[in-house]
């Protein structure tokens, strides 16, 4: 879940995945902007980038209760069972599966 804007996805920051995807046309830094005019584009595709992210992980959480298509935040956050709860460690601790964010991660602005 992406909490700041700004945020590092994994090993590419927003402004990356925003980018590649070619999020936002006009957020494109173009050679002939000056260095005001490409720091406010860049700015902009991360703020798009952050604000696409949250609404796929609403997205994700409202399916994942049976609401589908809905990108509304959840009222009350979604409990697991004991049983999910232990398999999930179990996934990690045998290296199949990996929290997005480490708490050691760090920001790429």
């Amino acid at each position: 879940m992406v909490e700041k804007i700004g945020q590092a996805q994994g090993t590419k920051s927003l402004y990356q995945i925003g980018k590649e995807l070619r999020l936002v046309r006009t957020c494109m830094p173009a050679l002939t902007d000056g260095k005001e005019l490409a720091a406010k584009k860049v700015n902009g595709m991360k703020v798009a980038t952050s604000r696409m992210l949250a609404r796929a992980n609403h997205l994700i959480e409202n399916a994942a209760v049976g609401t589908f298509p809905s990108i509304q935040p959840l009222k009350a956050p979604i409990v697991w069972r004991e049983i999910q709860q232990k398999r999930l460690a179990e996934a990690v601790a045998a290296g199949q599966w990996r929290p997005l964010f480490d708490a050691n991660d760090v920001l790429i602005v």
